[in-house]
């Protein structure tokens, strides 16, 4: 399967070795025929994210830290370009470039706990593209065939 994971799964997946992120992302890693898909605008926002003072002061998350994990995904993800197109999520734009890397990705599954991507016109343009959308537990549960 092709999986594009929006930000606040991948950061998730940063700052705890426990937990239904962390374990999708080995998982995904390690699966023979599962491809992660990361585009510049989404590996760019976790940078972002895990460089907010909540993550150094709270977390322990140094940029070093960060840039370690940020490029390790790199290495391992195929990386594409999107292009957006038109908007999809008009609360919050800048999420369309996390569905755009997943049009680019010709992604199958989106995962995401953002409450956006569940709208009925963002769940019907995905649709169209043949995207799934769903939630970590979700995804894992589909990956381990049960």
């Amino acid at each position: 399967m092709r999986i594009v994971l929006d930000t606040n799964i991948l950061t998730r997946s940063a700052v705890s070795l426990q937990g239904p992120a962390h374990e999708l992302v080995k998982t995904i890693l390690g699966r023979s025929g599962d491809v992660l898909i990361l585009s510049e605008p989404l590996i760019s926002e976790v940078r972002r994210v895990l460089g907010r003072p909540y993550f150094r002061e709270k977390r322990s998350i140094t940029v070093e830290d960060a840039e370690r994990f940020c490029g390790a995904l790199e290495k391992q993800a195929e990386m594409v370009a999107p292009v957006v197109g038109v908007p999809v999520i008009v609360e919050d734009p800048d999420d369309d470039q996390i569905l755009y890397t997943a049009v680019a990705g010709r992604a199958d599954i989106l995962c995401t706990l953002d409450g956006h991507f569940y709208d009925p016109s963002v769940k019907e343009f995905c649709d169209g593209k043949g995207i799934r959308v769903m939630e970590d537990v979700t995804l894992l549960e589909l990956l381990r065939g049960t």
